[in-house]
């Protein structure tokens, strides 16, 4: 499977610019026949934007609509980053998935707000995890917070995950960390990740772009740097079978002991 992320500077409040954005890098991504396409987080308004509430796609609507087309007309799967989406009266940070037809197969609300940035005060966390079928592919969905959370990935993983997509606005301050965890989550599940982060700055935040695909042991098989760019990769997903097989990390766990009731007092 080959992977393609969009890494662009968001457009605070422009939905319409942001969408332009993703239609050019789109268009560039796709002359290297991609399977799918990754967006990175609140690609529409930008990440906790200060007129959220009123900038919110009322049920994913207008987003949705843009993404199902842009998938069906270039026949290629999207994971759609995340968007500030409206739903019953409370706001999410949502992440649609998208089949070739265009078809909307599964939906993720980010369950990790980050509080540090007052994410939790403006947005309802999502309940649920999510896993979908991409190509007869099984994947997963984090969002950008979610990747500090290592209990998500090894549930994905545990599922049948093989790739896992990670929309993040993840800012320069924490570069590395960005780096170090998306390699762990890979390595310690034995899974390629793809991560599709922001550029440039919203407000006073730089982000560092960094986008990046890890491989199951780890490595990088590409990364981007903190311009606009489309990058890419090939996930060989035989060779993350037959590691498995010859490395049998999983069927070393210990579940039955992997609670602190059994931790002596």
């Amino acid at each position: 499977m080959k992977i393609a992320v969009l890494q662009f500077p968001v457009v605070p409040a422009d939905r319409k610019a942001n969408m332009a954005a993703v239609s050019r890098l789109a268009g560039r991504a796709l002359a290297e026949s991609p399977d799918v396409l990754v967006l990175p987080e609140m690609w529409d308004i930008g990440f906790i934007t200060r007129d959220v509430a009123s900038l919110a796609d009322p049920d994913g609507e207008e987003a949705r609509g843009f993404l199902s087309a842009l998938a069906r007309r270039n026949a290629v799967n999207i994971v759609g980053g995340s968007i500030a989406c409206a739903r019953n009266g409370e706001l999410r940070n949502t992440c649609y998935i998208f089949n070739r037809q265009g078809g909307n197969i599964a939906s993720y609300d980010k369950i990790h707000l980050f509080s540090h940035q007052g994410e939790n005060t403006r947005f309802r966390p999502g309940n649920s995890l999510t896993a979908f079928e991409l190509d007869g592919i099984r994947a997963g969905v984090l969002i950008c917070y979610d990747l500090r959370f290592c209990e998500q990935a090894r549930m994905a993983a545990l599922s049948g995950v093989k790739i896992l997509f990670v929309p993040a606005s993840w800012p320069q301050i924490r570069l590395d960390m960005w780096q170090v965890l998306a390699r762990a989550r890979a390595m310690e599940n034995q899974i390629f990740l793809a991560g599709a982060n922001i550029c440039g700055h919203l407000g006073s935040c730089k982000y560092p772009g960094a986008s990046l695909i890890v491989g199951p042991e780890g490595e990088i098989l590409a990364q981007a740097g903190d311009t606009e760019t489309c990058l890419s990769a090939r996930c060989d997903l035989d060779a993350q079978g037959k590691l498995r097989a010859a490395f049998t990390a999983f069927q070393d766990r210990r579940p039955d002991l992997y609670r602190l009731g059994s931790l002596p007092e």
